[in-house]
């Protein structure tokens, strides 16, 4: 083909194509807008969905207070403070004061942004959490809260172990105590002075204590007035040490006393104490056992002189089984009383033989030797240029000395040279003396009859040997002795 055909034919389609297009123009321009509208859309949505934030909105209540980027950021910051609620509480059941609640699916935001700091600040102002606790209250009044009843009911049986022993509360524990075995006293009864309930109660978790801490505050308890029974010993500054106070305040409740008033055991005073907020009282049963003293018992002997005694028979002291029923409260004893006695052994009565011979005081001027045999080895008169005021009388078959004859003692004891001497007068003008001796059997005012031992024979005083030196005393005037023997 020449290259002008070629142009010729090429010219031709161009025409053809002018008079296409000039035909079909219309149809054509709309079709060309939809494909331009269509990427445009498409390229629009995508660039929205690469810019959207999934948020997830937070009610308390009913109220939405703000959208997180995730539902973890509220749930674990309710985890903690509740996990920190939960042991300040002390392991008591936490709950929120208001319900807060996430959704479960998100909200797509363009451009989006969460509200995370926002949200979490607003949950600690307006969000507060709550224990369920057990309140104790005594005698209507509130104590203190703990996490649950169990803790109170610990806490109460704690204290009460205080007073009954110490011992933990096991089956055996308990039944040995109970049962009064190895010693230890029977306990009937435990309980508290005061009303002791428990209620529950909804706090916030910083209110809730230990059971530690509580009996703390129960022990502390508040000072008041009550009444000491004095006991053998005690004084103002020993009662005041007692009580922690001094004896000015002592002195200021108890007007009717003074420093220099002499406290008698059984006496009451009044004093300030402390006393715990709970008290327990303690009812035991204790066994002691008691001696009981032997009675004397007197019988006439008409053989023995009136004012002479002898023993006939040993008493013997009994013994006791005495039962008491103990009330304490805190470890103080408030009451005893025997509920029941039995006798181990019966008392033994002494029995004293009473002498009721009755001897005159006069004598009857008949003298006797006043000696068990001997011999007189110093007679009566002039010895060695000095006078010899009565005999002397040794080697005897037996030592006791006797009274010559009836009467009374006037003297009974030392007396210079004569030594250990004894003197009776005889109320008939007559005195006798008994001197040197070892021992002395008789006192001062005593009525004697002749014949009675009044001592023993010895060598005390200027003597040179054992033996009696006996005077007669008529009228104040010594006489020979053998003269009227």
């Amino acid at each position: 083909m020449k290259p002008g055909d070629k142009q010729e034919r090429a010219d031709d389609r161009l025409g053809e194509l002018k008079r296409l297009l000039e035909q079909h123009k219309k149809q054509f321009l709309i079709g060309l807008g939809s494909v331009t509208l269509v990427g445009s859309v498409t390229l629009g949505v995508l660039h929205v969905k690469a810019h959207q934030v999934p948020l997830y909105s937070v009610q308390v209540g009913e109220e939405v207070i703000g959208a997180v980027s995730d539902p973890q950021v509220v749930e674990a910051w309710l985890e903690k403070q509740l996990t920190a609620a939960r042991r300040q509480a002390g392991g008591a059941p936490v709950q929120l004061s208001e319900e807060v609640t996430v959704a479960k699916e998100p909200r797509w935001v363009y451009k989006g942004k969460s509200q995370d700091a926002d949200v979490l600040r607003t949950l600690k102002e307006e969000v507060d959490i709550r224990a369920e606790a057990v309140q104790l209250v005594i005698d209507g009044k509130p104590v203190a809260v703990l996490s649950d009843q169990e803790s109170v009911d610990q806490l109460l049986e704690t204290y009460q172990q205080r007073y009954v022993g110490g011992l933990s509360r096991t089956p055996q524990a308990d039944r040995s105590v109970r049962s009064g075995r190895s010693g230890q006293p029977k306990v009937k009864e435990v309980g508290f002075v005061q009303s002791v309930t428990s209620r529950p109660v909804t706090v916030d978790p910083d209110d809730v204590m230990q059971p530690h801490q509580v009996a703390e505050i129960i022990e502390a308890g508040a000072v008041a007035e009550r009444k000491h029974t004095v006991q053998e010993g005690d004084s103002l500054w020993s009662i005041a040490s007692r009580y922690d106070t001094t004896v000015k305040e002592l002195l200021a409740l108890n007007p009717n006393i003074t420093e220099n008033t002499l406290l008698q055991p059984g006496q009451q005073i009044v004093v300030k104490a402390k006393e715990p907020l709970l008290s327990v009282r303690v009812v035991e049963e204790v066994t002691e056992t008691k001696s009981v003293p032997y009675k004397t018992e007197y019988v006439d002997e008409p053989k023995m002189y009136k004012g002479e005694q002898k023993v006939i028979r040993q008493g013997k002291n009994g013994t006791v089984r005495v039962t008491y029923e103990v009330t304490k409260v805190n470890g103080r004893v408030e009451a005893k009383r025997a509920v029941a006695e039995q006798v181990v052994e019966e008392p033994v009565n002494q029995v004293i033989a009473k002498g009721t011979k009755v001897v005159a005081a006069r004598g009857t001027g008949q003298f006797r030797w006043p000696a068990i045999g001997g011999y007189v080895s110093s007679r009566y008169g002039q010895r060695g240029g000095r006078m010899h005021t009565g005999i002397d009388i040794a080697r005897p078959a037996s030592y006791n000395i006797v009274a010559a004859d009836n009467g009374r003692v006037v003297f009974a004891g030392w007396d210079g040279a004569y030594g250990y001497s004894i003197i009776i007068d005889h109320n008939n003008g007559y005195r006798t003396r008994y001197a040197h001796l070892r021992s002395i059997k008789v006192r001062v005012g005593q009525v004697v009859e002749r014949g009675q031992v009044i001592g023993v024979m010895g060598s005390t005083g200027r003597s040179t040997g054992t033996h009696l030196h006996f005077e007669v005393i008529k009228n104040g005037r010594t006489i020979n002795p053998l003269s009227v023997l």
